[in-house]
């Protein structure tokens, strides 16, 4: 008979599966770079790691709210159920979108909710469930969009059925996976240029000799 895992055993069964998968993915030449906000977690992530042989997976200590990443260095940034916890969602997708390259890729998946009762948002097992911090959807997608994500879609939903929702008659819990891609025109930086050296280049006037 398998021996049944405590809680502890569980998550590090799963962020070692998880950093090993990635980090397979990204192959010999790419890099992964995972992040918490505990260091106990980083300490098991990284002992994981090295556990699996894995030389491409990095993991640092931090926020998803403020991330020790440097600015557009980054392909794709991916979260699993994660972001809804986080009491500034608008700051994690800035975060996201200052991150990624030029192109880059969004892809994460998510709790939203539509009607969620008191009780629900004051209970502390609704919270570690990801589902008191749920938005309504269309609220979700538009805090994406406005960290200035393009290309905004839900990718796949999953509906939680209606036995699991305590009788509330319009409360609406789903799981969605969502993509979204980082692209900007120009960079600001070469427009500032492009204006200061136009102003230098005009001719004094009479009056300033």
């Amino acid at each position: 008979m398998a021996k049944k895992m405590n809680d502890q055993e569980i998550k590090d069964a799963v962020r070692k599966h998880y950093g090993g998968l990635v980090g397979r993915r990204a192959g010999p030449t790419g890099k992964v770079i995972g992040l918490d906000m505990t260091p106990e977690m980083v300490a098991r992530a990284r002992a994981n790691a090295r556990r699996a042989g894995l030389q491409n997976v990095e993991f640092r200590l931090g926020d998803a709210e403020k991330m020790p990443v440097d600015d557009a260095s980054v392909d794709l940034v991916i979260s699993n159920c994660v972001i809804n916890l986080a009491p500034d969602k608008d700051r994690v997708f800035s975060e996201a979108f200052r991150v990624l390259k030029n192109g880059g890729r969004l892809m994460i998946s998510d709790m939203v909710a539509e009607g969620l009762p008191d009780q629900l948002l004051e209970d502390r097992g609704a919270w570690c469930s990801c589902i008191s911090g749920a938005m309504p959807e269309r609220e979700y997608l538009g805090t994406i969009r406005r960290a200035g994500f393009s290309e905004v879609r839900v990718l796949a939903r999953a509906d939680l059925a209606p036995r699991f929702l305590g009788g509330a008659p319009d409360l609406k819990i789903s799981s969605i996976r969502v993509g979204a891609v980082k692209t900007v025109a120009e960079d600001q930086s070469t427009i500032c240029m492009s204006q200061k050296t136009v102003w230098r280049s005009q001719p004094r006037s009479q009056g300033a000799r």
